[in-house]
């Protein structure tokens, strides 16, 4: 009986886990549809670029659907095609430090963490060449941390998923506090836990 009910549980988690991980790809696809209408009213030539760079983003996507963990290094090669995407649209107006470690390579994190959390700073920061938008994504033991300077926007459309998504993906991981948020008049800092 304990065997079955441990069971039970295990796949209740592994559905909760597919259910929260299903929201984000819509909400992805929702600000690159936004960022494509833009771009193509804005720069016709740069879209062609960008749909190519959105198909490769998909079939990752589809790729690593199964999986609700990846490793530091699948993250990070993820998100460098997902920077690619952004600097079309962006070119120098985005900047991007990243300093990861090679044996922090080898640790896990919630699948697709890091797009999120890049995704979360352009989408509630003006970017422009005269104010640009510096990303800093910095590992240090077993966190990584992904920062930005501010310069918010006066509006957002948000659909709320994001963050809220990612700590509940850790809460069924068993995971406590695996989502840390700070902020200061100057930054926004998120960090999260690597295992």
């Amino acid at each position: 009986l304990k065997t079955e009910n441990f069971a039970l549980q295990t796949e209740n988690y592994k559905a909760q886990l597919d259910q929260l991980r299903k929201q984000i790809n819509p909400h992805f696809l929702f600000n690159s549809l936004s960022t494509l209408q833009t771009l193509i009213r804005k720069d016709a030539s740069k879209s062609e670029d960008f749909v190519h760079n959105l198909s490769d983003i998909y079939r990752q996507l589809l790729h690593s659907r199964e999986s609700n963990v990846s490793t530091l290094k699948e993250e990070l090669d993820f998100l460098n095609t997902y920077l690619d995407l952004l600097k079309t649209r962006h070119d120098s107006a985005l900047q991007v430090d990243i300093k990861v470690d090679e044996s922090g390579k080898k640790l896990q994190v919630p699948s697709f963490a890091l797009q999120l959390l890049v995704e979360n700073c352009t989408k509630h920061n003006m970017i422009s060449r005269d104010s640009p938008l510096h990303i800093q994504i910095i590992q240090e033991g077993k966190k990584v941390s992904v920062s930005n300077n501010l310069q918010l926007k006066k509006s957002v459309d948000s659909t709320g998923v994001g963050l809220e998504n990612l700590r509940k993906r850790y809460a069924l991981m068993n995971i406590s506090e695996g989502v840390s948020v700070s902020s200061t008049d100057t930054e926004f800092k998120v960090e999260v836990k690597l295992f």
